[in-house]
């Protein structure tokens, strides 16, 4: 595997923090929950936000603690600036405040019959 292979392995299985009592699991849950669209879509703010969250989902939870959320964000764009890889523009935008629009309601209750019919085997 690859640098690259790798790190997608494991950005589509980390857990993001969790919502109504189940963890957000993967990039792509994250950036839907957080902030209502595909990665691919995201601003590099939001990216930030996201890579952020990864080394404490709980303390750094914009919901839960958006003071955290922000200055761990405001850190990763940072290093996006120190990396010489973003446009100047890129990272001015990024460095704006964010919060994002709140926790999504997730589809659990319409898949809750799927999952109760899992679990019971």
């Amino acid at each position: 595997m690859s640098k690259s292979e790798i790190v997608a392995a494991y950005l589509n299985q980390v857990s993001f923090g969790a919502s109504q009592g189940r963890d957000i699991v993967g990039v792509r849950a994250a950036a839907l929950h957080y902030f209502g669209r595909e990665p691919r879509e995201l601003t590099l703010g939001e990216a930030a936000g996201l890579v952020g969250l990864l080394n404490a989902p709980t303390r750094n939870s914009p919901t839960l603690h958006p003071d955290h959320f922000e200055a761990r964000r405001q850190l990763v764009v940072d290093l996006a600036a120190k990396s010489g890889k973003f446009a100047k523009a890129q990272i001015a935008a990024a460095r704006k405040p964010l919060r994002p629009r709140g926790p999504r309601a997730l589809d659990w209750p319409e898949t809750r019959w799927f999952v109760e019919i899992a679990m019971a085997g």
